[in-house]
Parts: C-alpha cells; structure tokens; sequence
C-alpha cells in the first residue's frame, strides 16, 4: 500500500520515486534520454498530488463487534455518464448491508464510521430472519460517526449473536476522497482522461468516505460488490466476476451491473471498484501446488493496450513470471485470481487492493525501474493482503516486507545476486537522509505521522531493513521457511508486532543463535535509530616468501549514537569487511568476517588478511553508519618503545589512539606513572575520557576544537593537531 503526505505528496511517490533514484545511480543500461524520461514521470506524479488534502482521522477504535460480511449495491449509471456541470452529477444512491457478530454480552448500538453520506434509511434484521425493522427516526452522522441503536430487535445483542444492518444512502461528498469521479476529456498531470472514469480507494482510512463501515484493518469480512453502470462500462473489483446481467429501461437506458464476489476475507482499506470504458486482456499463471491456472486480469484503456506513450502490454509484461516467483518463494498464491487496473489521475503510484491492483497510469508509460513497483503490489498480496496489519502501528509488516520484496524480484529480474544488495543499500541511502526521524521507532508512532514525510522511511525502508537484517542473520533458508509458517498460520487473519516477534521466538528455540531475537526487536522494531560506527584500523605488514601483501590487523570500534530513543549499544553480529579500490575508483571486498559486536568499544585481530585500503563495518548487512574509519599502519608509526598518537592529525575525529610501548614492563623505557594527561598549547590540561584497551589507550577528543594538544604518559610526551 502506498500513502500520502498531509498535504503535500504521495508516500507512494515518496517511497518507490526514492528507489527510482537509486536505479539512476545503479542501472547501467540506462542511456541519458532514458533517465530524463523516467525523471520527467516522477516529477509529474509529484506535481499532480501535490494539493491532495491527507485525512487520517484517528486511532484505531477497537469495536464490540466484528464484520462478517459486507453487501454493496452501487448505482454508478449517471454519474459516469454526466458532464461535468455542478456537484450535484456526482451524486449515486448506494446500499450497504452489513452482516456482524456481537463480541460482548448486552450489545446495544452500532457505531459506524462515515462522513459525509446522507443516510436515507437504516433497517435491521437477525440472522435467517426475512423480516426486516426500521428505526424511526432514521440515524444520521454525528461527528463522524453513525450509531445504529438495536432497540427495534427487541433485546440487546449477546456474544456470537449475528444481525444484518441494511443501510440507504446517497453519496454527497464533493471532494474526490475515497470515492473518485473523472471526466472525459479533462486535461489532469498533462494528460487526458481517454473514458470517464469512477473508483474507490481506501486507503489508508477513505472508505468512511463512500460507506458506513467499521474503517479498521483489523476487521477483516467478505465484501460481494453490487455494481450498476452503462453498457459499455467495465467493472473490475475484488474476487470473481460472478455475472453480468444488461438490461434496457423503458426511458431508454442500458444498464449493465456486475457482480463480484469473494469468498476469503477482505480489510476494509483494500475493497475496490473501478468503472470505465476499458480493454480487457487476460493472462494465466500456474501456483506450484494448486491443480487449476489462475487468471490474470487486465483493464486499461484502448489506447494504453500498446500505444506509444503508455504500453501495457510492455510495461506489464513480467506480470506471471512475479506471480510464479513470489508463489514459490513465500506460499502458493492465495486467491482466486489476480488483477490491474489503470487509473488517471490517482493519487498513488500504485494500491495493492486485494486480488486487484490498481496502478497510476503513469507506470505504464514503461521504463525500467516501473516495475519494482509492480513487484512491491503483487508481494502485497501475501503480505498485507494474505495476512493483513492488525492496526496501523503494525503498517511495517506489509510494508517493510514489500519493500524487502523489491530486493528479492530484482535478483530474479537481472539473475545477478548483487542486486539484491543494490536494492536494499538505495533504501537505507534514503533513510538516511533524515536525521529527524532517527529518534522514532518504526513501531508505536502517532497516526497522524506514520504516513507523512519523512516519516514514512521508516514505515518502508527501515522496515524493509527488518526482514533484510533477518535474511543475513538468520540465513535465507532459515528466514524464508519462518515467513512461510507465519503466512499460512495467520492467513486471511491479522498480525501484530508482538505477534510477529514471538513467531520468530518460537521458531527458533533451540537453535543455537548467536543472537538474541527479543533484543533485535527490541531494539530495531520498538527502539529507535541505528548504530553509529567509529573504526579505528592498525595494521602490521607481514612478511611472506610470496608478493602478496598481507596483513595483522587490529580494529577498534566504538559505537557513537547518542540520541534520544536510541540504544547506546547495539547487540548483534555485524560483518567487518576490507575492501581494496580498484583502476576504476570501485571497490570490491577482499575480505569479510562475521564478529560479534555487544559492547560500545570493542576489539577485534584479523590475520592474514590481503591487501586494503578501507576497513568498516559492511553496511549492505547491516543498517548502519560508519562515522570515522582511519587506517595506520603500524610501521609508519614511531619508535614501538615509545608512545605514539594515531590519527594524527586527528582530522573530524571523535577519539584519537595512544599506543602503549611494546615492551614487558613500562618502568623499563621510564613511563613510570601511566595515567594518560591532555593539554592545550599553554600547558592548561584538559579533562578528557578515556579508556584502557589491550594495546592501546582510547581518548575521547569530540570536544577539542582545532588546536595543537601533547598527550603526557608517564614520563613521555607526544603532540598531536586536531582539526574540525
């Protein structure tokens, strides 16, 4: 699912226009005219969505009762053949009846979420009954909300007593939110309308907007959808075309209505409709275990098919091969068919609705990287569909796994491995950019936040990095036989963070780890931020009878962050890599090696390790900064039964390093008193921290402006320069 921000522009954009960007960097099929075309779309879809109002209303309400089933009949005959004239031609005449079971004992009223509907008549029914009792006066909205009181059944509701509310109304809203009204011809984000064109989108909490309902995702039910349009007009929604049944008026109207239907449960924010003059092509995938083909189905406008501008038939293309791939990598396809729908103008670049996507269709106009989006839908599918976000604090779930997704589908698209690790470094390139979200958890933020700029970083990227951190820690084998058992334990059902936690728990008592799995939620999911490397590097040339140079390391490093929220240590393996820069100004890694990193300074040897020129923490397995990393090499130092001060100069560097004399006994060379002393050029000491490592002593410098210092130890003195 893509979201907005409040008043400005599209998560949607946000989070897939960000991996556009690294495609730039990354791609190198990509010719000059090829990159200022796909930026020119992404500016577009900024631009169109830039005065699109955002509307989360609250936080989840958890209700007395929960949907069974919910009913539509849609009278969508006018409107899409209406000129547009005044506000009054987007009126239609809805009804919704609503099938729910009561949770607690003594039930007495319904409150439903809706605005700005005008309820005509609300009736009500038990379960089997045929007879059907009006509430008189007819309920009406009040502060967002419809309360259908129970009285007329006689008795209040108790626990796993069902009921039918059948509600009349006519949608009177003007504004294009949750349900959308387009005209024919009308010029929109440069382009034209080709059909006039009439849809719903939900999310994140829009359905309010165009029906009475319980507007949570943590309410799953069956929707059969009840649609009636023009002939000529296409329907496309969620489920099975059951029919299509037309009909000619005495007045002279032909009316063809739909009928969809679903037997596996639905979240309200993915129940769609779509009606427009569309061309209609279908493709069939095959599920590894399921007997039958699954159909594929596609509405786009005539022109659109394989036109010029916009290609469907290309852009759309790999649609089955995504379908086979995440069916074998995660669980067979859940549904009874799969769908894409074209939508202009659309507020997102694409909405996972289950069973139907509907893209922008802006993604048609194809070029590489397009298709990322279209491999973050499907996996939505599985997550976020298949098993859906318990409320919206839990929106990492889909997310951060459709997210992660995008990595996954590029490896099969380009059949190279490293791409994965493309994917997943342009999501954290992008995270961090803003340094104002880093003091928030992905998990427990406002509502009224988790969707808007920058914020939603964390909501896609940093959860994606969830599910990547997992991949490397646990091992792909391990990670993805994990996802699968929790996606057919929870299917058609909800998830929540602890929920998702404790699977990961469960599934993995026993095993030796060499992490703790409460710990990395704790502090990646519930905690907020990210370590902060500072990487100090001696090294020691070793001779050998062959030319390759090798050599003994030593590394210190010491996490830095210091921000609110954030854990001063992060606890968990990180891999330590050396790379060597190449005639190109490339690097590649020469070495690489899994250590454990529990405590805010810690040390590490490494032998015999080739030749380099970076070592640092390997930030393509683990979310991270690394601050400073400098290198010395250990024969350019003084003499080695003396102290010595490293880096020096000490340019933008939080610590500097004295070494010890590499002698048995200090007293021998007249250290005498070890205790470590600063002072500035006037010979003012200076209070510092530091700390005493195996060879070494750490001296926190962060405070010392540009200045030239001496470092006293024992009897002997060095200078050194710092410099901001």
């Amino acid at each position: 699912m893509k979201k907005i921000r409040a008043g400005l522009f599209v998560v949607a954009f946000i989070a897939t226009s960000q991996m556009f960007a690294a495609h730039w960097m990354l791609e190198n099929d990509w010719n000059v005219e090829q990159y200022y075309r796909h930026k020119k779309i992404i500016e577009e879809l900024e631009k169109h969505t830039k005065s699109h109002k955002y509307k989360l209303q609250s936080e989840a309400t958890v209700r007395d009762y929960d949907v069974l089933q919910y009913d539509f009949e849609l009278e969508w005959y006018d409107i899409l053949l209406a000129e547009k004239t005044s506000p009054e031609q987007r009126q239609w005449n809805g009804q919704i009846t609503i099938t729910l079971k009561s949770k607690i004992d003594n039930l007495n009223a319904i409150e439903l979420d809706a605005i700005g509907l005008e309820i005509l008549d609300v009736r009500l029914a038990h379960e089997n009954s045929i007879i059907d009792h009006g509430i008189s006066p007819t309920p009406q909205i009040i502060e967002n909300i419809l309360t259908v009181p129970l009285s007329p059944l006689g008795n209040p509701l108790m626990t796993g007593e069902v009921i039918r509310i059948r509600i009349f109304y006519k949608y009177v809203n003007e504004e294009n939110i949750g349900f959308n009204l387009y005209y024919k011809n009308d010029v929109l984000a440069g382009y034209k309308v080709e059909e006039q064109i009439a849809y719903t989108v939900n999310s994140p909490e829009y359905a309010r907007y165009w029906f009475p309902c319980n507007d949570t995702p943590g309410d799953k039910a069956r929707a059969n959808l009840k649609v009636s349009v023009p002939k000529d007009f296409t329907v496309a929604s969620n489920g099975n075309l059951d029919s299509i049944v037309e009909i000619s008026t005495e007045d002279g109207r032909n009316i063809s209505t739909y009928y969809w239907s679903d037997t596996t449960q639905i979240a309200t924010f993915l129940i769609n409709a779509t009606a427009s003059i569309y061309k209609e092509y279908s493709e069939w995938f095959k599920s590894p275990n399921i007997e039958d083909s699954i159909e594929i189905k596609y509405y786009v406008w005539e022109n659109d098919y394989d036109g010029n501008t916009f290609n469907a038939v290309e852009a759309l293309k790999r649609t089955v091969q995504m379908l086979e791939f995440f069916s074998n990598t995660f669980t067979d396809y859940p549904f009874c068919k799969y769908g894409t729908v074209s939508a202009h103008p659309f507020i997102y670049s694409a909405m996972e609705n289950q069973t139907m996507t509907m893209i922008n269709r802006q993604v048609l106009r194809w070029v590489s990287g397009m298709e990322t989006v279209l491999a973050h839908e499907i996996a939505h599918q599985w997550f976020g569909d298949l098993v859906s976000s318990k409320n919206w604090n839990d929106i990492w779930f889909k997310e951060g796994a459709a997210t992660w997704a995008e990595a996954l589908w590029e490896v099969v698209r380009y059949q190279n491995e490293n791409r994965y690790f493309s994917v997943m470094r342009s999501k954290s390139v992008n995270y961090f950019q803003y340094p104002a979200i880093f003091t928030k958890p992905i998990y427990g933020n406002p509502t009224s936040i988790i969707f808007q700029n920058p914020y939603v970083f964390l909501t896609y990227n940093k959860a994606g990095w969830i599910y990547h951190q997992l991949h490397i820690l646990l091992g792909e084998e391990l990670n993805l036989s994990i996802l699968r058992n929790l996606l057919n334990h929870f299917k058609f059902g909800n998830i929540d963070a602890y929920e998702f936690r404790d699977f990961y728990k469960e599934k993995t008592q026993g095993l030796e780890l060499d992490f703790d799995i409460d710990l990395f939620f704790e502090q990646w999911l519930f905690g907020a931020g990210h370590p902060q490397y500072d990487c100090q590097t001696t090294r020691t040339k070793i001779e050998n009878d062959d030319d390759e140079i090798l050599y003994d390391v030593q590394l210190t490093i010491t996490q830095t962050q210091n921000l609110e929220n954030v854990a001063e240590v992060f606890k968990m393996p990180i891999y330590i890599t050396f790379l060597k820069k190449q005639a190109n100004n490339q690097y590649i890694s020469v070495y690489s090696e899994r250590v454990i990193n529990d405590q805010k300074v810690q040390e590490y040897s490494f032998y015999n390790v080739p030749d380099f020129d970076i070592c640092k923490v390997d930030t393509l397995r683990t979310l991270c900064q690394n601050i400073n990393v400098v290198i010395t090499n250990i024969d350019e130092m003084a003499d080695k039964n003396k102290i010595s001060v490293f880096p020096n100069p000490a340019i933008s560097q939080n610590f500097i390093y004295v070494s010890k004399p590499i002698v048995a006994n200090f007293l021998t060379v007249g250290i005498g008193n070890s205790e470590i002393e600063i002072s500035n050029s006037l010979g003012i000491k200076i209070d510092i921290s530091s700390l005493e490592l195996t060879d070494k002593y750490q001296i926190d410098i962060s405070k010392l402006p540009t200045g030239l210092y001496f470092v006293r130890f024992g009897n002997q003195i060095e200078k050194f320069t710092v410099v901001r």
